[in-house]
């Protein structure tokens, strides 16, 4: 798709954790409201640059919804027993409470890599022991900002999986939906998709005001990929391919919780397959108001060359898009020296593409 072009970009940004020596990479994260007006933002925080690199749930409390942060971080999730590593936090509330969902990295790290959730009933002040979603043997991956929950209450997980992820090409060849009708108890698994040939990666959902639930999966073949389900993500269609031309990059699509459009923020880079995995810019968001199937034109939301962006969350509060996004500057080795950014973006301006 052709990028609309900007004199200067929308919002207002700010970094919310800065990397260091100490801790040179602020993985992905998500945002939600509390009930008392706070905003609380978690995200994983790695002691390495690299993807297996040990890391920690942390999180920071703004008092000004989003404005500032609390200048420390604090720590929710450390590792314990043989998980070696947590990151890849999405936050999600149901009766029960608030949930939080994440990737737990157990000792052979390129076979154990789950999918597990705490649970608070006081808005995050305390946190429950970690309980394991997903009970198969492999490594799954479940980006940040992913759980959603029905209007129907099931919540769904979008999952990428591979037996083993040992390889550089981490051949992942099947995405799948976990899905729960008890507020995250009890878990079944949806249908399986999979296409010879094709490596399926990083899926995320949303769901369509006519009740179907729209899917969009990471590919490293030049494009996006989609798919639909029409039962609640039990069941999926065979994945087909997008006009969304993007490198290896994540892609993020949600619904706007005031109207029907689907948001969906991708890394529209035109040389497509054959950018490298740091080429994750520019980043652009488009609007869709017919339930994904035709979409409007980009906006642009990142652009800069010598930066990577990625990982986006998507959070409305009051009259206020929060993203939240990593921000690395390219030529580091692996993901050394990541940021966590913020951007607020008037309702008005992300409705009106």
């Amino acid at each position: 798709m052709a990028m609309t072009h900007a004199s200067s970009l929308p919002g207002t940004s700010q970094i919310v954790a800065r990397a260091t020596p100490e801790y040179p990479r602020h993985t992905e994260g998500d945002l939600i409201a509390l009930t008392d007006g706070r905003l609380l933002l978690a995200w994983g925080r790695k002691v390495g640059a690299s993807d297996m690199a040990s890391g920690t749930l942390v999180g920071k409390y703004s008092r000004d919804r989003g404005l500032t942060w609390d200048q420390e971080a604090h720590v929710i999730l450390a590792p314990w027993d043989d998980i070696t590593d947590v990151m890849s936090v999405s936050l999600c509330r149901t009766p029960r409470g608030l949930h939080l969902f994440f990737l737990g990295r157990g000792p052979i790290k390129d076979r154990d890599t789950c999918v597990y959730q705490l649970l608070s009933t006081d808005e995050g002040a305390t946190w429950s022991p970690p309980v394991l979603v997903s009970p198969r043997p492999g490594y799954h991956v479940v980006n940040n900002a992913r759980v959603i929950r029905t209007t129907a209450g099931r919540l769904l997980i979008p999952v990428s999986f591979a037996e083993e992820a040992g390889n550089q090409e981490r051949r992942f060849r099947e995405v799948f939906c976990l899905y729960s009708d008890d507020d995250g108890l009890n878990w079944r698994r949806s249908n399986t998709l999979s296409e010879d040939g094709v490596l399926f990666m990083e899926p995320g959902v949303a769901e369509c005001a006519d009740g179907s639930i729209y899917m969009t999966i990471r590919t490293k073949h030049g494009c996006l990929y989609e798919s639909r389900s029409r039962d609640g993500g039990q069941t999926w269609q065979a994945a087909t391919a997008t006009a969304f031309v993007s490198p290896s990059a994540p892609s993020t699509v949600t619904r706007d919780p005031g109207s029907a459009d689907l948001w969906l923020i991708w890394c529209n880079n035109p040389a497509g397959a054959k950018a490298g995995w740091a080429d994750r810019n520019p980043q652009a968001l488009v609007v869709s108001r017919d339930g994904g199937r035709t979409w409007g034109a980009p906006r642009l939301l990142e652009n800069d060359d010598q930066r990577g962006f990625g990982y986006f969350s998507v959070d409305v509060v009051d009259a206020t898009v929060h993203l939240t996004y990593y921000d690395w500057s390219k030529g580091q080795p692996n993901f050394y020296l990541t940021d966590l950014r913020q951007r607020c973006l008037p309702l008005a301006w992300m409705r009106a593409g």
